[in-house]
């Protein structure tokens, strides 16, 4: 049977596609099928409208027009996620702003890789931020923005009613105009109350840039996420963002793969990270760190009593390495997921050892190694067919240390309702009394 409320959801559902079918007739155009199977699906699980989701799929300005009208349509208060990636140009990434704008419900909006989003654009969608939309995460990687635009967002992000809480702005495209104007984007959010999560991977950041990312830090305390990836901020730029971590004591998760970081960066970076107790994720895949920034590596797994996932792919880390950081691990009572991918000369010795600390050590869930490249690179026979065999112990050890970890939480949860239980009567029972 189907209740009043479901009842009402496929009432809203059918209505949004019979007045979105009539815009489309008033345009003189077909309805976009994916937007009409949005819909279908919509009034098939008895639900509102919650998500209108279309990629790099080319639209005329009159599929917008309608689609505009449509996110815009007042049975649609269940709207929340719009997603138009690849799909606009920049008329009518306009179009689509101010129809998101009007809308009192979305909360996620992705107009990644539509190439150029206008400065009138950046206006439109600042003064949207600065009335307290209801937005909460904003995807615009993939664009070309002018500084102009960019300093617009920015003292948007200053308002005391923004709600964003996740931006993502990587690969600025075509001439990542982001570069030059990071400076200037975060001069104007500074004091922003509600960023968690910023993206910025891929946009050729320098040491300079990295300086000024780290001054937001300091001005932005509530972040929690900061994904640098694929830059070149080098090891100054990581001891700027290291002064940066000495008075922010939010951030949860850095991202740093890619950065053309050496042993010394590294160096800074774990002497930071040894007396700091927020922070959880950090990945240093991809840059050159040595065997002495392997060395401090080690000494992080050591001391470090928050770093659940620790990020190493293409570190190129040697069979005495990993030997280290294997011991480390060992004692090692928080580490959870340890990415060890496109590290192919770990060998028979480095793998013996990752299997005997994770036999003493149920914390690690989850190791990423390229199991089919190193078996091939191990020499054919006994050594190849022992590699093998410790490769598929680790996943067994994994497998198995996950199933503890969800039996423990279910059981702390049982335990937890128990005594809840328990407080309820002991109040109920004071009460009768």
């Amino acid at each position: 049977m189907i209740d009043v409320c479901e009842q009402a959801s496929i009432g809203e559902a059918f209505e949004c596609l019979r007045f979105y079918e009539n815009e489309c007739k008033k345009l003189g155009i077909s309805a976009e099928q994916t937007i009409v199977k949005n819909l279908q699906d919509a009034i098939s699980e008895g639900e509102q409208l919650m998500q209108i989701t279309i990629k790099n799929k080319i639209l005329s300005t009159k599929q917008v027009q309608s689609l505009s009208s449509l996110i815009a349509y007042d049975q649609n208060n269940g709207l929340t996620v719009i997603d138009l990636e690849g799909s606009l140009n920049e008329p009518q990434v306009e179009i689509i702003l101010e129809a998101v704008l009007r809308s009192p419900s979305v909360e996620i909006m992705n107009i990644r890789n539509c190439k150029c989003i206008s400065d009138r654009s950046c206006t439109i969608l600042a003064d949207g931020i600065i009335r307290g939309h209801t937005l909460r995460i904003i995807d615009i990687s993939l664009n070309d923005i002018t500084i102009q635009g960019l300093k617009k967002l920015g003292s948007a992000f200053r308002s005391e009613r923004c709600g964003i809480q996740v931006l993502r702005m990587g690969q600025m495209t075509p001439s990542n105009s982001i570069c030059g104007s990071i400076g200037y984007f975060g001069q104007e959010m500074r004091l922003n109350t509600s960023l968690l999560n910023l993206v910025l991977a891929e946009n050729k950041l320098d040491e300079t840039n990295a300086i000024e990312i780290a001054q937001e830090i300091q001005f932005t305390p509530q972040l929690a996420a900061l994904d640098l990836r694929g830059n070149i901020i080098g090891d100054r730029g990581i001891i700027a963002i290291v002064k940066a971590l000495q008075t922010n004591r939010t951030l949860l998760s850095i991202i740093l793969w890619n950065n053309k970081i050496t042993s010394v960066g590294v160096e800074v970076l774990v002497n930071a990270l040894l007396t700091n107790r927020t922070l959880q994720h950090l990945d240093l895949g991809m840059n050159k760190i040595g065997k002495e920034g392997m060395k401090h590596i080690v000494r992080l797994v050591q001391g470090s009593q928050t770093i659940t996932t620790l990020g190493l792919a293409g570190t190129e880390i040697q069979t005495e390495e990993i030997v280290s950081l294997s011991r480390a691990l060992s004692h090692n009572t928080c580490l959870m997921r340890l990415d060890l991918r496109r590290n192919l000369q770990i060998g028979l010795k480095g793998l013996y050892e990752l299997t005997r600390s994770l036999e003493s050590n149920p914390s690690v869930q989850c190791v990423c190694l390229d199991a089919e490249a190193i078996i091939e690179k191990a020499p054919v026979g006994k050594n190849r067919v022992e590699v093998q065999k410790e490769l598929q112990k680790i996943q067994i050890i994994c497998a198995e240390h996950v199933d503890m970890f969800v039996v423990k939480n279910k059981q702390a949860l049982e335990a937890y309702a128990e005594y809840k239980a328990e407080r309820q009567d002991k109040k109920t029972v004071d009460q009768d009394g």
